[in-house]
């Protein structure tokens, strides 16, 4: 069997409701050479039948017994991925018709250094009356090398998983997979390691639709980082280009809040 150019992988857990608006959105995309991975973890909804009834060969439907959270559930997926490229999709939004062809274009022509990229957000609010767009850009930091990139990402990182995510499949080697010790900021502790190691590439359009809505959230965007940043943070002082006073927790979750979320 070829490899795919891309594995998109869902994690999912009790949103059979919302879920098949972000399949049909990944089914959608112009560009088609991809496999959809769909991670459940340990869903009591009716998600299994969900995913069954949307019959496409190129979903592959992954469950977990119990439930394991956010990073560990994204790492099932991650692990049986063989595409060129890891993009990731939170089960309540949506992918625009472009993402993957506009993705795959600017990845392909970056340098070799490159190793993960994002894209453009709306952010849109759900009601009775249908979708309400809150607010849309996209974030385009300039750095002056990868050192101070790291440093600025320790400070005003505003990107997550949920901001058109797409990892070069070869870094996972290189800086791990999400820490499962951790059950909040496992992507902003992910993205750390990543900017550390690697280039990154900006997709200057908006290709992703984040839904705001009442229910419960896979994740907070804003949220408490705790120990989960604290390797990061101890080693800041060491750098010429950290802040002059310390990095607490608190402040950390300060400049590094992403667009705002319901």
């Amino acid at each position: 069997m070829s490899r795919p150019t891309f594995t998109v992988i869902i994690p999912t857990h009790n949103r059979a409701h919302l879920l098949p608006r972000a399949i049909r959105s990944v089914l959608a995309q112009t560009f088609t050479d991809f496999e959809l991975i769909v991670v459940d973890d340990a869903s009591t909804d009716e998600t299994p039948q969900v995913v069954a009834s949307v019959q496409d060969g190129r979903i592959i439907y992954l469950r977990h017994e119990e439930n394991r959270g956010a990073a560990a559930t994204r790492n099932t997926g991650i692990c049986h991925a063989r595409g060129k490229y890891v993009a990731f999709l939170d089960d309540d939004d949506e992918y625009l018709p472009e993402f993957l062809a506009e993705t795959r274009q600017h990845l392909e022509t970056a340098s070799e250094e490159a190793g993960f990229s994002w894209c453009g957000v709306r952010v849109v609010q759900d009601g009775g009356q249908g979708e309400r767009t809150i607010g849309e850009g996209v974030w385009r930091p300039a750095f002056q090398d990868r050192e101070h990139a790291y440093l600025s990402f320790l400070r005003s990182r505003r990107i997550g998983t949920n901001c058109g995510l797409c990892v070069r499949r070869d870094c996972f080697d290189v800086v791990g997979l999400f820490d499962q010790a951790l059950r909040k900021a496992e992507d902003t502790d992910f993205l750390i390691r990543l900017v550390r190691h690697y280039d990154f590439v900006v997709v200057p359009k908006v290709l992703v639709k984040v839904h705001a809505h009442a229910g419960p959230k896979l994740h907070r965007l804003r949220r408490p980082h705790g120990p989960g940043l604290r390797t990061h943070h101890a080693e800041t002082p060491g750098h010429p280009a950290a802040p002059s006073s310390p990095l607490g927790p608190d402040a950390l979750q300060d400049r590094l809040a992403p667009l705002p979320r319901g």
